[in-house]
C-alpha cells in the first residue's frame, strides 16, 4: 500500500533569488564599479578620483549589463555626493570637526556596497547619505522609442529643398514672396 503522508513533488524554481543577479561577470564588473571609488587614493587625482573611477567603469560596462548600469549609477551618484558633502562642510561651523568623518563613512559603505554587488544583491545607498544626481530605471521599465518625424499641418509653409520653393496650400511662391 502506499503512504498516504507523502507530499507531492515540488516544482523545481528559478536558479537563485528572484531579487539578485546570477551573471557572474555583471557581479565582478557592478563590484569594480563600488571599489573604482578608491581610485581616489591614488596622489594624481586625489580628490577627484572617487568619482573618474566608478564614472569610467560604468560608462565602459552600463549597455553589456543592467545590473552594472544601475550599481554604477548608484555608486556615482554616492561618490558625487561624498564630494559634494567634503567641499561644503568646511563652510560650516562644525563641518570643520566633521571632515575626518567624511572618508571612513565612505569607506565604510562602498565596501558594503561591493560586497553585496558581488554578492549579486541590487544594492541602495542609504537616503540621507545619497543624492540621486543620475536618475535610474529599473530594468523592466518599458523604454518608448522616440520619433524624429514631426508632421505639419496643411496650413503651414514647407521649404521645399529640391525646388527652392514655399508651398502654402496650393499655391507656390518663390523665397521672396512672389506667386507663380
Amino acid at each position: 500500500m502506499a503512504n498516504t503522508n507523502e507530499t507531492p513533488p515540488v516544482a523545481p524554481g528559478p536558479p537563485g533569488d528572484l531579487g539578485r543577479e546570477m551573471n557572474p561577470d555583471a557581479r565582478m564588473w557592478a563590484m569594480f564599479c563600488h571599489l573604482a571609488a578608491f581610485a581616489g587614493l591614488v596622489p594624481a587625482v586625489l580628490i577627484i578620483g572617487c568619482v573618474i573611477g566608478p564614472l569610467v567603469v560604468w560608462l565602459l560596462k552600463k549597455h553589456e549589463f543592467p545590473f552594472v548600469d544601475e550599481q554604477g549609477k548608484e555608486a556615482v551618484n554616492f561618490q558625487l555626493t561624498m564630494l559634494l558633502i567634503l567641499l561644503a562642510l568646511p563652510l560650516t561651523c562644525i563641518g570643520i570637526v566633521l571632515i575626518p568623518a567624511v572618508p571612513i563613512v565612505d569607506f565604510i559603505f562602498v565596501v558594503i556596497a561591493a560586497i553585496k554587488a558581488d554578492d549579486g544583491y541590487h544594492y541602495r545607498y542609504p537616503y540621507p547619505l545619497i543624492i540621486r544626481f543620475i536618475k535610474w530605471l529599473p530594468r523592466f521599465a518599458a523604454k518608448r522609442p522616440v520619433s524624429l518625424q514631426m508632421t505639419l499641418p496643411a496650413t503651414q509653409s514647407v521649404l521645399d529643398c529640391s525646388q527652392g520653393l514655399l508651398h502654402n496650400g496650393g499655391v507656390t511662391r518663390t523665397p521672396f514672396g512672389a506667386a507663380t
